[in-house]
């Protein structure tokens, strides 16, 4: 009898080894996945069901034969089928399993099959009783041993004679229960693993996700502090300030007080606040829509409230414990829908001056706000502070007249650096416009002729308006078309290029641009990207519209930044399109951005004008979107049409 086990124990657990393949194969694919991750279809738990049962069928025919019965691991496919997919995915299998061992035969055929089935809906009992949760190598191996004992005990308890089933038993039962054992040990351990590694990964993807976010946080208020502080209008910079606030910290509700010189009292500079409650991201744009609240003079109590304390002590404050005395005795929460719950609150400081304080009320999906938002926001508040002074001494009447001197100085200088007319190809139509935000500002495009049948095509944006820019942008300009002439790499000429104005530019002062070249004998266009908005191409052949993406940091801020070169080709119909962000960004009086989607429209509709007229009524679209509204950013539009 010994020789007998030994032999049996030996081809069973020489299936161990075809075990571990299967198990190896079947976690790995799309089906087990999904269902791992929770998101099974039907399909999904269909093949499961057959592949789990397939894999019981396998089990006996790899058994060994004894007295008329199987001694094997058929057991074990609807044991796993039940642990990880639940009681229908088990019990599917089970069947399959037990079924196909029905019809085989032999004085055990009844409680073998009942076994089987059983190990199928016991797993899936236990996969409902745990949520969900997989039971780890220790309880499904314990499992396995209970389910073959149970087995063991209903062919002890049906089969007939009696003593052939004993004695069946005791020459199988070791075997089984240790091979079942093993098996169900080794899926456990690959399903563990496989559990854990998407763990890892999930946790990853969070992480980075996060960290991205952040990083397009900050990217984002930087720009935009550029932005605030590129304005001199006082009312708008208020209301930038304060959108952005509410937009990026993602507040119901927010407000910026100033601080009168006189009195030291907070009074109400501008509101805003959010339409919507839920957060939508889609690979980082916010499409929070906020609006700007206009709302007559509002005073606050000196010292009587949160914004009182912050400006008297210079300290951000966060709270989430909001005394009732701050809602009862501020005017500005009066006729709100929501019950304060969470307030951040920062002081606009100027060189250790307190020009006034900026406050959001409840994060729209968390509630409450946190210590990064805290820091961001006090980040943000060295911008505002510095665009809302300048603002303000903007208004004097010495600085307004000086501005103008300047202004008219810059607006020739700008006039005369742009090309009178576009090159007339043959094959294309070239046309573009630039309408600086005021009377000038620091938008550009040029052409170059770089060789025969290649020409360059160039647009940029320096941060900043005013003679500053316009001297900036010239100089820009310059060492541009140096480097172009007789370059045929474009990310070799804004290598270069960065490198002289990384050489002149001052702090905070940088410019975006694309650089192009136009193939002309091949219909190809070779572009590089510094830091600027990626090109729009119109295929006239599918009636879509492609972003041309290419990574680039803005020119003037590092000394050694290396760029790409991408390249695509031309055809007849197509058009491309380069713009600044005073395209996109022109906002209306709602405070709501003419953005990507209307261009991509406009160039859909229109794909049959010629392309003069194409940057007219982008130009004239653009304007009917913003109205009056004051606008921050200059309009500068380059559209490129291949005729045939």
């Amino acid at each position: 009898m010994g020789g007998l086990i030994g032999k049996l124990s030996l081809s069973l657990f020489e299936k161990i080894c075809v075990i571990i393949v299967a198990a190896y194969l079947i976690t790995r694919t799309k089906c087990f996945n999904n269902l791992i991750s929770k998101r099974p279809t039907f399909w999904d738990r269909l093949i499961l069901i057959l592949v789990f049962g397939g894999f019981s069928i396998y089990g006996t025919y790899s058994g060994v034969e004894i007295f008329e019965a199987i001694a094997n691991t058929r057991d074990l496919g609807p044991m796993v089928a039940g642990l990880v997919g639940g009681p229908i995915i088990g019990l599917g299998a089970g069947l399959i399993g037990g079924i196909h061992r029905y019809f085989l035969g032999g004085f055990t055929f009844i409680p073998c099959s009942l076994a089987t089935i059983i190990s199928g809906i016991l797993g899936g009992i236990i996969y409902k009783l745990r949520k969900g949760e997989f039971i780890g190598i220790y309880w499904a191996i314990l499992f396995a041993v209970f389910m073959e004992s149970f087995h063991m005990l209903l062919v002890l308890l049906i089969s007939k004679p009696f003593s052939e089933a004993l004695r069946l038993v005791k020459e199988t039962s070791l075997p089984m229960i240790t091979s079942n054992g093993i098996g169900v040990g080794i899926f456990a351990l690959i399903i563990t693993n496989l559990i854990r590694e998407k763990r890892t990964g999930f946790e990853r993807d969070k992480y980075y996700a996060e960290l991205e976010r952040k990083i397009y946080e900050m990217e984002r208020l930087y720009r935009l502090g550029v932005r605030v502080s590129s304005t001199l209008d006082i009312k708008a910079v208020l209301d930038l300030c304060i959108s952005t606030t509410v937009d990026v910290l993602e507040a119901q509700i927010g407000f910026l007080f100033l601080k009168d010189d006189k009195s030291g009292r907070l009074f109400l500079g501008s509101m805003a606040i959010s339409e919507n409650n839920d957060v939508f991201l889609d690979n980082l744009p916010s499409k929070s829509n906020i609006k700007i609240i206009k709302k007559e003079k509002v005073w606050l109590e000196k010292e009587k409230s949160i914004a009182g304390w912050v400006a008297k002590n210079k300290k951000p404050l966060l709270t989430s414990n909001v005394d009732p005395q701050e809602l009862l005795t501020n005017p500005v929460y009066k006729d709100f829908n929501f019950k304060v719950k969470s307030i951040l609150c920062v002081p606009l400081l100027i060189k250790d001056k307190v020009i006034g304080v900026i406050q959001v009320c409840n994060k729209r999906k968390y509630v409450n706000f946190t210590s990064d938002d805290q820091h961001l926001l006090v980040s943000f508040a060295v911008h505002a502070a510095i665009a809302i002074e300048n603002a303000k001494l903007y208004q004097e009447a010495t600085e307004k007249e000086r501005m103008k001197r300047e202004l008219e100085i810059a607006h020739k200088l700008q006039t005369s650096l742009l090309p009178d007319r576009p090159p007339q190809i043959k094959g294309y139509q070239i046309a573009a416009i630039s309408q600086p935000a005021r009377e000038v500002g620091g938008d550009f495009y040029d052409f170059i002729d770089v060789t025969e049948n290649k020409v360059g095509l160039i647009i940029g944006d320096v941060a900043g308006k005013g003679l500053p820019a316009a001297l900036f942008m010239a100089l820009s300009r310059s060492f541009l078309r140096a480097q172009a002439i007789g370059n045929l790499k474009t990310n070799i000429v804004l290598e270069r290029t960065n490198r002289l104005i990384a050489n002149d530019a001052k702090e905070g002062i940088f410019v975006s641009a694309i650089y192009a070249i136009l193939d002309t004998s091949n219909n190809i266009l070779r572009f590089s990207n510094a830091g600027h908005n990626p090109p729009l191409l119109f295929h006239s052949a599918t009636n879509n519209c492609e972003v041309l993406k290419t990574k680039g940091i803005v020119l003037g801020v590092l000394d050694e930044v290396k760029f790409h070169e991408e390249e695509v080709p031309l055809k007849k119909g197509d058009i491309v399109i380069f713009y600044t962000d005073g395209v996109i960004e022109a906002i209306n009086e709602n405070g709501r951005q003419f953005g990507m989607n209307r261009l991509i429209k406009i160039l859909k509709d229109n794909s049959y004008l010629q392309a003069s007229e194409l940057v007219s009524m982008i130009e004239e679209r653009v304007k009917e979107f913003a109205r009056n509204q004051p606008q921050f950013d200059d309009l500068t539009i380059m559209v490129v049409k291949i005729v045939y």
